[in-house]
């Protein structure tokens, strides 16, 4: 008994679901963007309805020297771990941070091993580290790569640095900035909420954090 060339092509569909899940889940995902704690390098134009879609990395992440100063990442928030935020690195571990104080209770802050220290590109709109402190590499899904949506601002620079960007990183003076007064490694190295775009979703929500 043969089988209809229309059920062979939803079984051959079918079969490539789980490949498409392992992909999406531990290679690369897009995200929607919502709200503006990190505008103008995502949502520049806060007045229209459109958000930008980015391409995150998901693998790579805990191997020695897999973030960096001006990455920007997406990570479950230590007070909620249900929440992912969206949020620039400033300093990763041994660096010697000048918080923003208040809201954080001390003027400096030595990352601990493992660490980061993650703020918004728009620090008047932002919850980060200058909240709830340095951030565990364990919390950290992904590493925003690119920008696919809007067309026009397809592989758009985000690290905070190019002279059309406006933002920068820890909001004010880019890499390396005075907000870093020391970049000491512990033994040498180291080693917006968002939700995933299932397959017939074009997009996905973001809260931003106020």
């Amino acid at each position: 008994m043969s089988i209809s060339s229309g059920l062979k092509t939803t079984l051959l569909t079918l079969t490539w679901f789980p490949v498409l899940y392992s992909f999406t889940n531990h290679v690369y995902q897009p995200y929607q963007i919502e709200g503006s704690s990190m505008s103008p390098t995502f949502n520049p134009k806060l007045d229209t309805t459109s958000n930008d879609i980015v391409l995150v990395q998901k693998f790579n992440l805990k191997s020695i020297n897999s973030l960096n100063r001006g990455d920007i990442i997406m990570f479950r928030s230590p007070n909620n771990p249900e929440k992912i935020l969206t949020k620039r690195i400033l300093g990763i571990q041994g660096d010697i941070i000048n918080a923003k104080s208040p809201p954080y209770p001390k003027s400096q802050t030595k990352i601990p091993r493992n660490h980061v220290w993650v703020e918004g590109d728009n620090s008047f709109h932002s919850i980060d580290s200058n909240n709830f402190g340095p951030i565990s590499q364990g919390l950290v899904i992904g590493k925003v790569i690119y920008i696919l949506w809007p067309l026009n601002r397809f592989g758009h620079d985000i690290t905070g640095t190019s002279s059309g960007n406006s933002g920068s990183i820890g909001g004010e003076g880019g890499i390396g900035n005075s907000r870093v007064i020391n970049n000491e490694s512990i033994n040498g190295s180291i080693s917006s909420e968002v939700m995933k775009i299932k397959p017939r979703e074009l997009s996905v929500k973001q809260i931003d954090e106020y």
